[in-house]
């Protein structure tokens, strides 16, 4: 993933925020992020999209503390005074209303990268993605694996060779269920992985 100051998902896991719990507007603010985070990936030398992508980012990253802000409000205790509690719902509907304006700039925003992008791939300026192949996502994600080892098992050469084993054997089933006739290169980058990692471990 791009590095970026500006990143509205180290927001929700620093208050313990469940994605589960924002609104709508904040799921389409998060996509349009999403969508330019994976563009910056594929381009991660331009500057301008960087650029655009840390404005998104902190666009966001507002629209996401009054999310964070609204899921208090609502959350409160309900035996709060009356009195209270229109204050509140007057102030959600504020940041309802704010939040949709933001919305509205990021999808401008997101609008005017895609214009520009496509616009430089028309003039040559930049060569358009290629579209990822199966073994590519496969060697890809199945190279995450070894990422997901618990810290205190990642020394573990047992630990290590009975995972790279599994993984192996799993890549094997899926070439047979599948029909993939081309696993050994995915076979040989996991086979490197697990050395370097094996060598860490000594």
């Amino acid at each position: 993933m791009a590095s970026l100051k500006n990143n509205p998902y180290a927001i929700l896991e620093k208050e313990n925020i469940s994605r589960s719990l924002l609104s709508e507007r904040a799921e389409k603010a998060l996509a349009i992020f999403d969508e330019t985070l994976a563009d910056l990936e594929q381009f991660p030398n331009d500057k301008k999209l960087k650029k655009e992508a840390e404005e998104i980012g902190k666009e966001t990253v507002e629209l996401i503390k009054e999310e964070i802000e609204r899921i208090g409000i609502e959350t409160h205790d309900e035996i709060e005074e009356a009195a209270k509690k229109e204050v509140r719902k007057v102030q959600s509907k504020k940041i309802i209303e704010k939040s949709e304006q933001v919305l509205d700039d990021l999808a401008l925003c997101r609008q005017r990268l895609k214009d520009d992008r496509q616009r430089k791939i028309e003039a040559g300026e930049i060569t358009p993605p290629k579209k990822r192949t199966l073994t590519t996502k496969l060697r890809q994600d199945l190279g995450k694996f070894a990422n997901l080892i618990p810290k205190n098992l990642k020394e573990d050469p047992d630990t290590l060779q009975r995972t790279q084993k599994a993984i192996m054997k799993f890549l094997n089933e899926l070439k047979d269920i599948w029909g993939l006739n081309k696993i050994k290169g995915i076979q040989d980058e996991l086979n490197e992985k697990f050395k370097k990692l094996q060598e860490q471990a000594a």
